[in-house]
């Protein structure tokens, strides 16, 4: 309810209109219709279709934000938290939102989770109160591969027990297409990367001395390859699929080079042997 009031009218403390004897005042008052709550689905979008789609989870937990503008920035209006209070697992609820007017919803992203959509979504309130408004909002668990550098002492190209990691040494995960992540592997000789799906071509940056022998990876869990297709990797590199929540562990070796040193002598005697005086 809003009371639209002329110039010099005044209200007491109980928000009555005070007038004086013989006064008159025009007052104007208008009523906005509210809407049925927004409900904004929040789901785990396995194929990344942006579609919610049958036997894929809804997920508790995430704080939605309401804002006033297009870029959902600033302040928002109000947040909400996905959950089961709505007696519909994985929304979030918004009330007291007007009919006709325009509201943007933005997620809180969560580390670990990729966005399948654009995340500041519109919605017009619908005029017809029966009507239902909701927004749907896909996430997808990011990939995580862990990178082992070893010392593959006996060149045989696999990672034997006895054999020592390597730290200080930058691996190199180059996304097709886009472009390369470089990170150091730590005093364990291993490092994390967390990356979207996506083709990936992982390989080292060498060092003098050293001759790469291997790199090859081994997943441990089971994630369908549901889009993506091997590409062909460099020599001393490794084509590396990353699907929604896939782990992989992968070996990166290398053995260290030894030298020779040969002496060049005038074998006066023809001995066969470095004589003192030759």
């Amino acid at each position: 309810l809003t009371v639209a009031s002329g110039a010099g009218v005044i209200f007491d403390s109980t928000g009555h209109i005070v007038l004086a004897a013989g006064e008159d005042k025009n007052c104007t008052i208008t009523n906005t219709r509210k809407s049925l709550p927004l409900y904004v689905l929040k789901y785990e979008d396995d194929n990344m279709n942006n579609t919610w789609d049958t036997g894929e989870n809804t997920l508790n937990g995430w704080t939605m934000e309401l804002y006033d503008n297009e870029t959902c920035t600033g302040t928002p209006l109000t947040s909400a938290v996905t959950d089961e209070s709505t007696g519909l697992p994985g929304r979030a609820k918004f009330e007291g939102l007007y009919q006709g007017k325009t509201y943007w919803v933005k997620e809180i992203e969560q580390s670990g989770w990729q966005i399948t959509s654009d995340n500041c979504k519109s919605i017009t309130i619908h005029d017809d109160i029966h009507s239902n408004n909701e927004l749907e909002f896909g996430n997808v668990n990011r990939g995580k591969i862990t990178v082992y550098k070893f010392n593959d002492l006996n060149g045989n190209g696999v990672k034997d027990t006895d054999e020592p990691y390597l730290s200080d040494w930058e691996m190199v995960m180059t996304k097709v297409g886009g472009s390369a992540t470089t990170q150091t592997t730590d005093n364990s000789g291993s490092t994390l990367f967390d990356l979207a799906s996506g083709n990936y071509i992982l390989t080292e940056n060498t060092k003098i001395g050293w001759e790469h022998t291997v790199t090859y990876c081994e997943s441990n869990n089971d994630v369908n390859n549901f889009m993506l297709v091997e590409v062909a990797a460099p020599a001393n590199g490794e084509s590396v699929i990353v699907n929604p929540g896939q782990r992989l562990v992968c070996y990166v070796g290398n053995h260290q080079n030894g030298s020779i040193h040969g002496y060049k002598w005038d074998d006066l005697d023809s001995d066969g042997m470095v004589d003192y005086d030759e």
